[in-house]
């Protein structure tokens, strides 16, 4: 189940909540702290052994990256590089399961943005 971490860095100009377990890193992003309206979220998971970040932001649209984790010597800094396929099949079942104990108003719209996704984009 998806446990919000309550101390997380944040930006000047806007707002986001962290939410992971262990199949899941959840970033939901916010106009503002006083205004809790959804601009965006990022959901990292494992697919392949690979992470994978999809990513929906109001101005900007989506996203589907891999992370390459660097390499073994000096350049260990994750980056985020162009991937393919979305696994939906795997992904949403168990995302499901992941936010039953979260706010609807997240869940509702992290699910139905994925759903939109799919509608446009190449998934397996």
């Amino acid at each position: 189940m998806l446990k919000e971490w309550k101390r997380i860095r944040q930006e000047k100009h806007s707002f986001r909540r962290l939410f992971t377990d262990d199949n899941f890193d959840l970033y939901v992003w916010y106009t503002s702290p006083h205004n809790l309206t959804i601009t965006g979220f990022q959901l990292v998971y494992n697919s392949d052994g690979c992470q994978k970040a999809l990513t929906w932001q109001q101005e900007s649209g989506f996203s589907h990256l891999k992370i390459d984790e660097g390499d073994k010597g000096l350049n260990r800094s994750p980056i985020l590089v162009l991937d393919g396929l979305f696994d939906y099949g795997s992904v949403v079942d168990a995302l499901r399961c992941s936010m039953k104990d979260l706010d609807p108003d997240i869940s509702d719209l992290v699910i139905e943005k994925i759903n939109e996704y799919t509608k446009t984009h190449p998934v397996l």
